[in-house]
Formats: C-alpha cells, structure tokens, sequence
C-alpha cells in the first residue's frame, strides 16, 4: 500500500502543474484603459466577457457617488477580474488582479467633456481558504484616477493627466471617492480623493486646461 500511495503522488507530481503562472498586470490594464477612452463599458472574468449583475448594469455614472468601487455595473463602468493564478498543484487558489471602476464625474464646455474616472486595484496571491466575494485581508488595495478630455460623446478621449494612491497609503478597509470641480471662467478642474467615510483627503489637485479647453 505505501509503494502504491508513492506512485500515486509521484503521478499526481507528473501530471499536474505546480502552479499557473503569475498573471501578467500590464495587459489587464490595457484593456480597461481602452475601455475607458472609448467611452464604453465591459465586464471579463478571467479572460472572458461577462455581465454585471447588480446594481442594475443600466445605471446612470452618478448611481456611483464617485466611488470607483460602486461605478463598474454603470453604463460607464468597467471590471476585469483574472483569478487564475494558482500554488503548490492547485491547493493554493485564485490568485490574481480585480480591476473595477468607470466614469465619477463629468463637465461639460460647450461640445467638449472633461471626465474624471478612477480605478480600483486588487492584486490577490493565491490561497487556500476563500470566504465570500471580497477580496482577502492579505490584498494590496490601490487606486487610480484619470482625467480625460473627450471632444463629444461617442469620441475617443484624450488622457489628460493619472494620479496613483498606492497600497501603502491606503488602510484596510478603506474606499475612495474622487470628485471633480470645473471653474469654466478660469478653465481649471480641481480633482479631489477623498475616504467615503471619514473624508480624509488623499489628493487634491488643480488643472490648469486653459491650452486646451476652447480651441
């Protein structure tokens, strides 16, 4: 029984990975930027489009309150989850990287639209136990936003400017909402990040678009 068992392990060595690779984050990346300056929504799930579910996935951007982590089921909203990366012949599961936010907030100047929109990253090692759909306690939590000028809707936009907020900025349990502000005397939008709950701000910032807004 025991020269039985070994073969078994031995076989079981042979035909099952040790693990499936690291998912790479750049291509990730990719497809939710193209997403975003297309002006499009989209759902994947590791590598294949899917739907979201709820809140209704034809709500309007401000359903979101400027949270990135409330604005993916919009009609401006984007999530990609990749969880396929595994350890130690699969005992160790669902490693990988969510991705999910869309469109916070919008000005409008004439045909032109300057957007802001943010992303929320999740970049998860693979584990052994999983409880629920959120993302564990060992997750680094980051944050990007963007400021986007769109010439008019159903236009490609240009990226004006990203802001990062990096895990080490960012406690447990903590979500960020960003903000815009638009002084069309002046042309200048004001950018803001702030916690949902107890409003910490994380970034503010001015733009000065006075090159670009009205040529």
């Amino acid at each position: 029984m025991k020269f039985s068992g070994v073969i078994v392990v031995v076989f079981l060595a042979i035909t099952i990975p040790v693990c499936a690779a690291e998912i790479p984050r750049e291509p990730l990346d990719t497809l939710w930027e193209m997403h975003m300056l297309a002006g499009t929504n989209g759902a994947y799930y590791d590598g294949v489009p899917s739907l979201p579910t709820a809140p209704p996935p034809h709500a309007s951007f401000e359903s979101a309150n400027g949270n990135p982590d409330n604005a993916w089921p919009t009609t401006k909203g984007i999530r990609i989850d990749d969880f396929k990366e595994t350890r130690l012949w699969g005992l160790l599961r669902k490693g990988g990287w969510r991705m999910e936010g869309g469109l916070l907030a919008h000005a409008i100047q004439g045909s032109l639209t300057i957007e802001l929109y943010g992303k929320s990253v999740w970049k998860t090692r693979p584990s052994l136990f999983h409880f629920g759909i959120a993302p564990p306690r060992s997750a680094e939590h980051s944050y990007e936003f963007f400021l986007l000028r769109r010439p008019r809707e159903g236009m490609r936009a240009v990226m004006l400017k990203k802001w990062t907020i990096p895990p080490d900025q960012i406690p447990y349990n903590y979500y960020l909402r960003g903000t815009l502000q638009y002084d069309a005397a002046k042309r200048i939008a004001t950018v803001k990040v702030t916690d949902v709950d107890d409003k910490r701000v994380f970034l503010q910032e001015p733009v000065d678009l006075s090159d670009i807004v009205g040529r």
